[in-house]
């Protein structure tokens, strides 16, 4: 994606150059206080998935409005972009293997708190090897499956034993026990865009609520054997309701719900929509048809297709560089240069996709944020 043409603080949205990843500043406000007062009111904590945006800037207003100072992200360079920010009580909710990674992962717990996942005995003693050679202390979490083809170990046996052997090697530390229900359930019947309906919705979440119940089974079954079990971390911004209902969940890792998308904004009404890709009219091809400058390398198309926020424009499809929208307005018409925003289905996609996002309020730029953890999966 190009560069974009920095426009001074206070320009217009509408003159601003695009495609650009817009965020309404009020809104994500308002998110952030709205998700705060609740996990508040549950007695939880919340540690936000901060790859859902990616910003360092984001990241530190949502532990403002939050009473904790930990974030969650998804990788070693991720991690690694977030402490250098000032951001220095980490959780990698991934598995770190190979011998460089863990040597990275070490340097960065020399001056920070760092948490990660586990879920196999030999990876465990790799880590131990490698903290007390670095004089580090890591903190583990073990990971408990909700599937056969997912992240994790099966309660029982097993998963006790390599709780068991993290309390006894050095220079790691049991903090307890984390899962995320990773459902299957895709829709055939809804339209190309995919989202959830609500029947979906009602049964991911009671599949999800079961997964938790034997998460906690598991934690009762391992704290009969004296292994202290201090934190279960779980939910994400579909199933955080229900999940803060059930006593024992100590930490939610909600992300979405800062920014949203299309996929979860019929679900998820309690949020705004803060974030959407402002595109150009470029094209009118045809009555009832433009084409703007806003297509898959702008708003991302891989698992679903985006939103047009105006009513009666429906997006029909995205190529590379453009996006084709139908309208139909009656006897009114749009005009070359008008602008279209369009919400993304997946946010977390979207902004890998930019360089900067322009923060807006009251329709007026107000903050230019930095995206440096794009592109770090590693």
């Amino acid at each position: 994606m190009e560069r974009p043409i920095f426009k001074d603080i206070g320009t217009k949205e509408i003159e601003l150059d695009t495609p650009g990843l817009m965020v309404d500043l009020d809104s994500l406000d308002y998110n952030l206080a709205y998700m705060n007062r609740f996990v508040e009111s549950k007695g939880l904590n919340i540690k936000p998935y901060i790859g859902a945006h990616g910003s360092p800037a984001i990241a530190h207003k949502q532990i403002k409005y939050s009473s904790t100072s930990g974030i969650t992200v998804s990788t070693l360079g991720q991690a690694e972009v977030f402490i250098e920010h000032g951001l220095n009580d980490v959780l990698i909710a991934n598995i770190i293997y190979n011998k460089r990674k863990i040597n990275r992962l070490c340097a960065l717990a020399k001056n920070s708190n760092i948490t990660l996942l586990v879920d196999n005995a030999s990876n465990i003693a790799d880590l131990s090897a490698a903290a007390t050679s670095a004089g580090v202390e890591l903190n583990l979490l073990l990971v408990i499956s909700s599937s056969t083809d997912s992240l994790g170990v099966e309660p029982g046996d097993n998963a006790e034993k390599m709780c068991q052997d993290i309390q006894k090697l050095p220079a790691i530390n049991f903090t307890g026990l984390f899962g995320k229900f990773i459902n299957n359930y895709v829709s055939e019947s809804l339209p190309e865009n995919n989202i959830y309906n609500k029947l979906e919705f009602n049964k991911i979440n009671n599949d999800s609520i079961q997964f938790v119940q034997t998460i906690l089974n598991f934690r009762e079954q391992i704290e009969t054997k004296g292994i202290e079990v201090n934190s279960v971390v779980y939910g994400c911004t579909y199933d955080y309701q229900d999940v803060a209902s059930i006593s024992g969940v100590t930490d939610i890792i909600a992300g979405s719900y800062a920014l949203m998308d299309a996929k979860y904004k019929v679900l998820r009404t309690e949020f705004k929509n803060a974030a959407s890709v402002m595109t150009c009219i470029t094209s009118l091809p045809a009555p009832k048809t433009i084409i703007t400058d806003g297509g898959r390398k702008a708003i991302g198309a891989d698992l679903g297709s985006p939103e047009a926020t105006l009513p009666g424009l429906i997006v029909k499809g995205l190529s590379a560089e453009h996006g084709n929208i139908a309208f139909d307005w009656g006897n009114k018409n749009l005009n070359l240069g008008d602008r279209i925003w369009c919400i993304p289905y997946d946010i977390t996609s979207c902004v890998n996709l930019h360089d900067y996002i322009f923060g807006i309020r009251n329709g007026c730029l107000e903050s230019i944020w930095d995206l440096p953890a794009r592109g770090h999966y590693r």
